[in-house]
């Protein structure tokens, strides 16, 4: 569970955060999406199936830990090109912030993950 709340908990608080508090300070200016939730949603349940499978790997005695990681990436990326697609064809209002915000909230849940993988890897060797 540990592992769980440091690779997906703290970077969805992080972002549910600075949402709130942008809505509470600068409710004229606009910094998210109105789709914000539905990004931060999308993140959540990728980060989740992602987890798992590198947990499956790293519980193969690491022997195909790499291999689950790399098909965790490649299930990431393909599904969040997936996602833009879809809402560049539904004609998703105000694109760039859309894809400004979608690339931002993805960075910080790479970093988090990142962050977790060095940690798993120092334990490990």
């Amino acid at each position: 569970m540990d592992i769980l709340r440091r690779d997906i908990l703290w970077p969805t608080f992080i972002i549910t955060t600075l949402i709130l508090l942008d809505q509470w300070i600068f409710p004229n200016f606009i910094l998210f999406h109105p789709w914000k939730w539905v990004i931060l949603f999308f993140f959540l349940i990728t980060s989740g199936i992602t987890h798992s499978l590198t947990q499956s790997g790293l519980e193969s005695k690491g022997e195909s830990f790499i291999r689950f990681y790399f098909y965790s990436m490649l299930f990431r990326m393909l599904f969040s090109l997936i996602f833009i697609g879809f809402s560049l064809f539904i004609r998703v209002e105000n694109i760039f912030l859309f894809v400004g915000n979608f690339f931002c909230i993805y960075l910080l849940f790479i970093v988090f993950e990142i962050y977790n993988l060095l940690g798993k890897l120092r334990a490990n060797s």
